[in-house]
């Protein structure tokens, strides 16, 4: 098959996943290509009329030059831009974006509807199939976070569901979801994320051993979380948490950056919890290492709408698999880790509910959390296999196909 992936965000740190199924498929003998974005180069719309093709790491790329957001890059508004100027130039270019490729089916997978009517436009020109891919309920959290209703998304998200050939859906209850747009379930099949690869063990720095080492010697538990530092990732909840616990040989350690580490800092200041500690983040060699210094890991998200049709989320499973338990703060009865048994989940939404939760992890038999570790391992090896779900889906892309 020809396999064309559309993913806005694949060219950058997040965008692991198309390449990750392109490495699986490709040897089977498929073509599979991935249009992106190329943001800060389309400035002028007469440069770059033809395709900007590039093999990235054995994978072919097509880059869509889009303008600068005309901001910092982390508001609302500026991604918006981004979004909308690249489905105007993925539905410009679609006619040559079918002939030169000739997908036999066509993937619209960046996360958002707005790509869609250019992905289907690409899909009727090589008279291929369009499966859209559902990774969350897009329209539900911007409205959350908005906190006004927003038709246009809702109206986007239903077109690209309603005139797609199939849907994969990420969220272990995407029919649940497309039944409440108006949209036939049946058409929806879900597969859920896949682990990726472990990186290499090379061990920890000399500054973040050494910074353990202190933090080791000076408590008896130590909750860890490395990762973007989003405001929906709930490490204000985790921060006010542990003021909770604080005195209790309990130290929450947080590693990363992003858009939310300034006020992460003025609220650890506020709060002036003394076994609450701030590091930059981990190099992904130094992730084993890590892991396996922590005696629980911690993962949260404060959106509602965002665990409304269960949790898809690859960030999450990426934890399990580690074989530490994990404490999550999620607003849902079917968390991940305890429907594996691996951790315990404080759905309550405030920092109490979370501090009981880590308390109760801390006070479990250190043999008892190693068990629920392995729980967790043995849950992503079993549920979230690679080989099992990128053939899955790609069964799907050929039955798509061939009903074309």
């Amino acid at each position: 098959m020809n396999i064309l992936i559309i993913s806005q965000y694949a060219g950058g740190p997040m965008g692991d996943r198309p390449r990750q199924l392109a490495h699986r498929w490709t040897p089977l003998g498929d073509r599979v290509a991935i249009v992106t974005a190329d943001p800060g180069q389309g400035q002028d719309p007469e440069i770059k009329r033809g395709l900007e093709k590039k093999t990235l790491d054995g994978v072919e790329h097509v880059f869509l030059p889009i303008p600068p957001s005309g901001g910092e890059g982390e508001g609302e508004e500026d991604e918006d831009g981004e979004r909308s100027s690249f489905a105007k130039r993925l539905y410009g270019l679609a006619p040559q974006i079918a002939r030169e490729l000739a997908p036999d089916v066509v993937v619209a997978a960046s996360g958002h509807p707005w790509d869609a009517l250019g992905a289907r436009r690409i899909a009727r020109r090589a008279r291929g199939g369009f499966v859209f891919e559902l990774r969350e309920n897009w329209p539900d959290i911007r409205e959350e976070r908005r906190g006004r209703p927003d038709p246009r998304a809702r109206r986007a998200m239903g077109a690209a569901l309603g005139k797609s050939d199939r849907v994969v859906s990420l969220l272990p209850r995407g029919a649940e979801y497309l039944k409440a747009l108006g949209v036939p379930p049946d058409k929806a099949v879900c597969i859920p994320d896949f682990s990726g690869p472990s990186p290499a063990d090379r061990g920890l720095s000399p500054h973040l051993e050494e910074a353990l080492d202190h933090l080791r010697a000076c408590y008896d538990f130590l909750v860890l979380y490395q990762g973007d530092l989003a405001p929906e990732r709930a490490l204000g909840r985790l921060v006010d948490a542990a003021k909770l616990l604080e005195g209790q040989s309990l130290a929450v350690v947080i590693l990363g950056g992003g858009r939310g580490r300034g006020a992460l800092l003025r609220q650890m200041r506020e709060v002036t919890a003394a076994n609450v500690y701030l590091l930059d983040g981990a190099e992904e060699g130094e992730r084993p290492e890590l892991y396996r210094r922590a005696d629980c890991l911690y993962y949260g998200d404060g959106r509602s709408a965002a665990v409304r049709y269960g949790v898809g989320s690859q960030a999450l499973v990426e934890l399990m698999a580690w074989g530490t338990p994990v404490v999550t703060a999620l607003d849902t009865d079917q968390s991940p880790v305890e429907l594996a048994g691996c951790g315990l989940n404080a759905r309550e939404g405030d920092a109490a509910a979370l501090a009981r939760a880590l308390a109760r992890m801390r006070d479990t038999p250190p043999a008892r959390r190693r068990a629920m570790g392995e729980r967790g391992r043995a849950f992503v090896q079993k549920n979230h296999d690679p080989q099992v779900l990128t053939q899955a889906y790609r069964s799907l892309l050929e039955e798509t196909v061939r009903q074309k």
